[in-house]
């Protein structure tokens, strides 16, 4: 294969892709402890699309001194001058020995 064929075959093969390709930008903010649902408002490409259920949590205990999740403000937590002060987030602990875990998908829910 000559190189002008090869250069052809290229151009031809980026001109078939050519307005099929895109990004797009999905984006989540706290909404509500991650242990109920929904917990999180959803955002695709920047506007808003409603909430959903973003979060799966688990915790090795069912007694709420030891482990469990909630919604906090660092704007009212400690000083308030924390990254995100004012914004509300997502928070999970686990005391002595406990486990708290949380997942979240990474392919965004279309529906």
């Amino acid at each position: 294969m000559s190189m002008k064929s090869f250069v052809f075959g290229v151009f031809a093969l980026l001109m078939a892709f050519q307005g099929t390709l895109r990004a797009d930008l999905f984006t989540y903010t706290a909404f509500a402890d991650p242990k109920v649902g929904p917990d999180a408002n959803r955002f695709f490409n920047g506007n808003p699309t409603g909430t959903v259920d973003l979060w799966s949590v688990t915790f090795s205990s069912g007694d709420a001194g030891q482990n469990g999740s909630f919604i906090g403000n660092s704007g009212s937590n400690g000083d308030g001058s924390g990254a995100g002060a004012g914004n509300p987030a997502w928070a999970l602990y686990a005391n002595s020995g406990q486990l708290a875990t949380a997942t979240a998908s990474v392919i965004p829910d279309l529906g």
